[in-house]
């Protein structure tokens, strides 16, 4: 009796690329998109809002933005998520409440 679990093996050298590559690529991709979907100060997004937009789960988007918190210079304001420019010719604006 033989059991095929579905598994490939694939050789990795110097002139062959991993499969992981692919994969964290992706990731990287998704990563971005949550990051440039998160929109700039005083605008907020909320983290149920960016996981529908994103298709992902509430914990899965943020633990994302969490990854690329730093390179978009990401914050969290009350319940939603906000983002600085680079120049940071935003951060004096005030939200109205």
């Amino acid at each position: 009796m033989t059991i095929d679990l579905g598994l490939r093996g694939e050789r990795v050298n110097s002139r062959v690329n991993p499969m992981r590559l692919s994969i964290h690529k992706s990731a990287c991709d998704l990563n971005r998109r949550i990051g440039e979907a998160i929109p700039y100060w005083p605008e907020v997004i909320s983290s149920t809002e960016l996981a529908q937009k994103m298709g992902l789960s509430v914990t899965a988007t943020v633990s994302r933005v969490a990854g690329v918190q730093e390179e978009f210079m990401v914050f969290q304001h009350k319940k939603g998520f906000s983002r600085i420019k680079p120049d940071y010719s935003n951060i004096e604006a005030r939200r109205k409440d």
